[in-house]
């Protein structure tokens, strides 16, 4: 009767440690680059839910909130008017500070980089209601874009890759279509 084996060999503890080397190499790479996307989407998020902030709390307070945006430092800061206290100065949000020195941020309002909120939330720049205001944040080639709704105020926020954002040539309208109700003639 002889008992079982009990003990592991050097040779098996060698290629453990080579299979378990092998899969942390290929692994690394991807973490990394899953570590990048997921702080640009942390950023894309961040200004979403300022924006939100500040469109609330203009509705909250009867009054107009700004948010300055500037695309050559990426970072924004808003201003709630003066406040009642005085006490809170509005804070500068800098993207590449706070989550990746390669995230690029570019916003346009209307081609302004001033974001309002009048008291009933709705989004102005320059003095007049806005039809498009975006901010993008891209790093490589991953972009998530923050869309502030005309006349809504509406903020949502959509991953996009660099490729998928190029403006669209306008087309021509189909002349099989009734401009009414869709119905073909």
């Amino acid at each position: 009767m002889h008992s079982a084996r009990a003990a592991i060999t050097l040779i098996e503890v060698a290629i453990v440690i080579l299979i378990v080397g092998v899969m942390a190499a290929v692994a690394t790479p991807r973490f990394a680059e899953t570590q990048r996307i997921s702080r640009l989407e942390a950023a894309a998020w961040r200004v979403a839910n300022d924006v939100r902030r500040a469109r609330q709390t203009a509705i909250c307070s009867g009054r107009s909130i700004q948010i300055a945006f500037s695309n050559d430092d990426d970072s924004y800061q808003a201003d709630e008017g003066e406040q009642e206290d005085r006490s809170r100065t509005p804070a500068l949000v800098s993207i590449k500070s706070i989550y990746d020195p390669s995230i690029d941020m570019v916003a346009s309002m209307d081609g302004n980089l001033t974001l309002s909120f009048n008291f009933e939330g709705v989004p102005e720049s320059s003095g007049g209601a806005i039809e498009q205001a975006t901010i993008d944040l891209s790093s490589g080639s991953d972009l998530f874009r923050v869309h502030i709704g005309a006349g809504t105020g509406a903020v949502t926020v959509d991953r996009k890759t660099t490729t998928s954002i190029e403006p669209m040539a306008p087309t021509e309208p189909d002349t099989d279509v009734d401009g009414t109700s869709g119905a073909t003639s």
